[in-house]
Order: C-alpha cells, then sequence, then structure tokens
C-alpha cells in the first residue's frame, strides 16, 4: 500500500500519534501544466493550512506547515475536501499546539489575515483509521475518501459551489462510449507547478479528461494537458450541468510521481452526498 503523506496527491491525514504528536510530511505541491485563476473563476476553491503556533513535543519550530491539501466551499460555513486530509483530526483530534485554517485567497494563502480556523472535521467512515498518513491507494475496495470542514466563520463575499447531480459520471460515460470522446474536466488547486518544485500559495487551474468509472467510490482520469500533484488532494473535479459548474470528485490519488493515471473520490452517488447531508445537519 502506499504511504499517503508521499503519494502525488495525498498530503496527509496529519500523522498525529497517540495523545497530540504529529509527524511531519512533506509540502503540498499542486497542479502540473495549468494556469493561474487570474479571473478568480473558482472563488469557491481554497486551501487547507495545518500550522505549528507553540512548543510542542516533536520540535516543530512555530510557524512551520506541518501539511496542506485543497477545499471547496459548499456551505457559508462548510468545506469539503479528501477524507484523507482530515482523517486523523476527525478520528484522533487535534493537537493545542497545531493551528489548523482554510483560506479562499487566490494568490497569497499564506496571508493570515485571511485564514479561518477550523470549528470541527469529519471523515467518511469507510476511511480507515489514521495514525499516522494514511496508507491505502485510490481505488481500494469499499473506502470514499471524503471528508468535510467546518468553519468558525461563515465565509463573506463567496457563493458555495454545488454538487453535480447523482450518477452525472455513469451519464458521462454513457457519452463517451457511444462517440467515442475524451470529455475534457477542469479541476483547482493550490501548490507549485512541477513534482520536484517549491511550495507556491496561490490557486492553480487545470484541465484533463474523463477516463472511465471504477465503482461506487472511485473514478480515474487520464493527465493531459494538465495533470494534479502533492497538495492538490481534496480539490474539486468540476463538470458542466446546463451552464453551471458542479463539483463530480474530488482529488484523491494520482501515483507517486504526478505522472500516472489519476484515480479520484466520486461526489455524484447517493452514497456520498447522503453522507455529506445527513453530516452537516448532524453539525
Amino acid at each position: 500500500m502506499k504511504d499517503h503523506a508521499f503519494s502525488r496527491v495525498t498530503v496527509t491525514c496529519l500523522g498525529i500519534i497517540g495523545a497530540g504528536f504529529l509527524t511531519a510530511v512533506p509540502s503540498g505541491r499542486a497542479v502540473v501544466d495549468g494556469f493561474a485563476d487570474t479571473g478568480d473563476t473558482y472563488k469557491s476553491v481554497g486551501r487547507m493550512i495545518f500550522t505549528v503556533v507553540a512548543p510542542n513535543p516533536r520540535g516543530f519550530p512555530i510557524g512551520t506547515v506541518l501539511a496542506s491539501c485543497t477545499v471547496t466551499l459548499i456551505k457559508p460555513d462548510v468545506a469539503l475536501t479528501a477524507g484523507h486530509c482530515v482523517a486523523s483530526s476527525a478520528q484522533n483530534g487535534q493537537p493545542p499546539w497545531l493551528r489548523a485554517v482554510v483560506t479562499f485567497d487566490r494568490d497569497d494563502s499564506l496571508d493570515e489575515s485571511k485564514w479561518i480556523d477550523f470549528a470541527g472535521t469529519a471523515v467518511h467512515p469507510t476511511v480507515p483509521h489514521c495514525m499516522g498518513p494514511c496508507t491505502f491507494d485510490g481505488g481500494d475496495p469499499g473506502i470514499q475518501d471524503t471528508g468535510l470542514i467546518f468553519l468558525a466563520n461563515q465565509v463573506p463575499g463567496i457563493t458555495p459551489s454545488k454538487l453535480a447531480p447523482r450518477n452525472t459520471l455513469d451519464s458521462v460515460e454513457r457519452l463517451q462510449n457511444i462517440f467515442n470522446v475524451n470529455v475534457p474536466m477542469a479541476f483547482a488547486g493550490y501548490g507549485t507547478t512541477d513534482y520536484n518544485g517549491e511550495y507556491s500559495s496561490a490557486r492553480r487551474i487545470g484541465v484533463f479528461s474523463f477516463d472511465r468509472i471504477l465503482d461506487q467510490q472511485w473514478a480515474s482520469w487520464k493527465k493531459g494537458p494538465s495533470s494534479a500533484c502533492y497538495g492538490d488532494s481534496g480539490a474539486p473535479i468540476f463538470v458542466h450541468v446546463g451552464s453551471q459548474q458542479r463539483i463530480v470528485a474530488t482529488i484523491s490519488d494520482a501515483g507517486d510521481t504526478c505522472t500516472e493515471e489519476e484515480t479520484h473520490a466520486r461526489a455524484d452517488t447517493k452514497y456520498v452526498q447522503d453522507w455529506i447531508k445527513d453530516t452537516i445537519a448532524a453539525h
């Protein structure tokens, strides 16, 4: 099994070990061969950051960013992300020396004046317990790699994105098979532009083509012209429904080198949409 702290899009489950210990993970990396969201097209797409704010048992310097993923605002105070991004926080609790925030700043996600603190997290119950970085692969049967972040404040000035109608990918797959065409889809995330690059704090857009449905939880996409990478975990994949763009999946796993076929978590099934609705209602 792949260690999701080091696989391409899975930046972290935070790796909280025992009572308040945390394993450092690599910095997030993002859209390869994409382009900057200069028009602020995807205002609802933000960045999740876990940063050290106090002395801690592991000796991490204050100000260290230990983990980063991408999120999408789906309610004024709720964001959707990958389950592995919040699994350890939801399952084990968050140590007091670690601050968890979301920002929707397009150009400078490290501007602390724009940060919004977490008020809580939830992870789909099929995500394995992660005492350290999650170790499942995209496509592993029975795992719905979906998580939610509840924010301490509502986000002003941003219209939340909506989920695609149920079974949208089934319709897309039928059309592809009938007409023998590839359906391009856009995604947006935070990070750098190549596998070996340094951190970037700006939002970028990528485009790739839908490939096929794997099962109720997973579907795959073909790389090109863009691909996802570390730090894009949780990023929304959009499909056009009429004149609107709707979330049909979230970035989960695309291999270890940002060059392989990508397997991502479906967001268009009754199975996951019921969980999202019920979890928000119960919060």
